[in-house]
């Protein structure tokens, strides 16, 4: 009885530490008897406090209303604590699974970022091979131009060449043409004269005869080179021809690949533009997740700066899962500290009406506070640092339920 008087009298000077009211209790020494025969129990000691037998079963012990024994309040404190660590198991496998969740989806990512930058190797590979192919095809249509243009150039000149030597023949068919009275001329007088006086005053007649067998042989060779040169010329222009029909041809072709290819450029360079931006997409988003879930972490440190514990050890030894488990622990014993402060000043008004009732045969009836039945009070625990007891509980409280709700979600 001494001891558990101690007991109630330093959690009033706690309480008393943690609000600034004022009171005091007087208690008075009571008797709890059960009696159960007449004259039984008179010759015991006063100072022995009994308690009622209790032989109803859990069930019915916390469906009992009002002042309810030891026993069933210990019963209810039990069954709520279960209900809590229910409430947090479920809570940790919540955060637990989520976690999973997220550390997949990073694997996800990571995945999808490798393949993303395979993508784009692969790409950036086929878009050199095509830049080399572009290259090697306008070289090889440079060159053919070029060859085309010499060939061009050279059949003006055959052309030019055959203009003069087309002149140069007119000139010397009409010549030719002129000659030709003077030639008939002469052979008709040489064909006049006579045989023997061919030979004397004759030589001038030879002469002009020798030149014009000359000329003619030359006429004739000049006529041969003409049609030779007449036939190199269409076979040149044949030439020319067919190389501008082929490079027609090939430059269509060129044309064409450069169109698809060009073409296929830009449809790479569209794939590549949304990559990028799918890429960036995953990266901000993975960042924004990165931020919450440091923002989560330090306000997690935070709490436990604020309501740590000594019986948890150091804070650098314990993980995310045990600050919230302290965090936890802290808040209820605060709350419970409030109620018990709350119920000790609704009870203090009827402390003076309390000291004149009369002991009645169970004993006295425990006041009845706000508090839920299954509380107990519990030691107070130091404000958190910066502000003052209750305002420091309440921001706690809803710094806690500020973090726990995206994990619940």
């Amino acid at each position: 009885m001494d001891a558990v008087r101690r007991e109630e009298e330093e959690q009033g000077e706690k309480r008393s530490d943690v609000e600034p009211v004022k009171f005091q209790i007087r208690r008075l020494e009571q008797r709890n008897i059960f009696v159960t025969q007449l004259g039984e129990g008179r010759d015991e000691d006063e100072n022995i406090r009994k308690f009622p037998v209790v032989k109803e079963g859990p069930s019915r012990l916390l469906e009992a209303p009002g002042a309810a024994p030891q026993e069933t309040l210990l019963l209810r404190r039990e069954v709520e604590r279960r209900r809590i660590d229910a409430e947090l198991e479920e809570a940790r496998g919540r955060f637990r699974r989520r976690m999973e969740e997220c550390g997949a989806r990073g694997r996800q990512l990571q995945q999808r970022r490798r393949e993303e930058e395979d993508r784009a190797l692969q790409l950036q590979q086929v878009l050199r091979e095509q830049d080399a192919r572009t290259r090697r095809a306008l070289a090889r249509q440079r060159k053919e131009r070029a060859e085309t243009e010499a060939a061009r150039g050279e059949a003006e000149q055959l052309r030019e060449l055959l203009m003069q030597l087309q002149c140069r023949c007119q000139k010397l068919q009409r010549a030719t043409g002129r000659c030709k009275v003077y030639e008939d001329f002469l052979r008709d007088a040489l064909d006049r004269f006579p045989e023997g006086d061919a030979g004397g005053d004759g030589h001038d007649a030879s002469g002009l005869i020798r030149r014009h067998t000359g000329l003619e042989a030359a006429r004739v060779a000049l006529l041969g080179r003409l049609g030779d040169l007449g036939r190199d010329l269409e076979q040149a222009q044949l030439q020319l021809a067919q190389l501008t029909r082929g490079f027609s041809h090939t430059s269509m072709v060129i044309h064409g690949e450069m169109s698809e290819l060009r073409s296929r450029r830009e449809r790479a360079q569209e794939r590549c533009r949304a990559a990028e931006e799918r890429l960036l997409a995953l990266r901000q988003q993975h960042h924004t997740q990165g931020q919450e879930l440091g923002a989560m972490l330090m306000a997690i440190d935070n709490l436990a700066e604020s309501c740590y514990l000594r019986q948890y050890g150091s804070l650098q030894d314990m993980d995310s899962f045990s600050k919230l488990d302290m965090v936890q622990e802290c808040l209820l014993e605060r709350m419970e500290v409030l109620r018990a402060v709350r119920s000790v000043r609704h009870a203090a008004p009827s402390a003076s009406s309390d000291r004149s009732r009369k002991t009645e045969p169970w004993g006295p009836r425990a006041p009845r506070s706000s508090a839920p039945a299954g509380s107990l009070p519990r030691p107070p625990l130091p404000p958190v640092s910066g502000q003052g007891g209750r305002s420091g509980r309440q921001g706690s409280t809803r710094v806690l339920v500020k973090l726990t709700i995206p994990a619940v979600k």
